[in-house]
């Protein structure tokens, strides 16, 4: 009879420790489920990560590509500036002696003019 109820209560604290398991073991399958839902959410979003990444890169490569023809016009633009500096002075220098050879011209003329040789006005 003790045996028996030796067995009895092994078998309820079997039971106990079964239905323990249990729980357990349901709690860890939805948690597996979860991770399993949350692995497959990470995924897409790697995804499209990786696409927009490819986008980007590609936006980068394009932009380089500008950069480096709009860095050529400048300095194209920079040497004809030079030119175009260089040509404004050397017209400012001739303008200035042509202003300057003008009024020695006046001024021999007016000389010529006021010693009776030249004309009047």
């Amino acid at each position: 009879m003790v045996d028996v109820v030796d067995l009895v209560c092994r078998a309820d604290m079997n039971e106990t420790h079964l239905k323990s398991f249990q729980g357990v073991v349901a709690n860890k399958k939805e948690e597996f489920c979860d991770s399993k839902a949350e692995r497959q959410v990470l995924s897409e979003q790697n995804s499209f990560v990786g696409c927009e990444k490819a986008i980007f890169e590609d936006h980068v490569a394009t932009l380089e590509g500008q950069t480096e023809v709009l860095e050529s016009q400048v300095r194209a633009l920079t040497w004809e500036k030079g030119i175009v500096a260089s040509e404004l002075a050397k017209c400012q220098c001739q303008l200035a002696r042509t202003h300057v050879n003008g009024v020695v011209a006046r001024g021999c003329f007016a000389m010529d003019a006021g010693e009776g040789g030249g004309l009047r006005n």
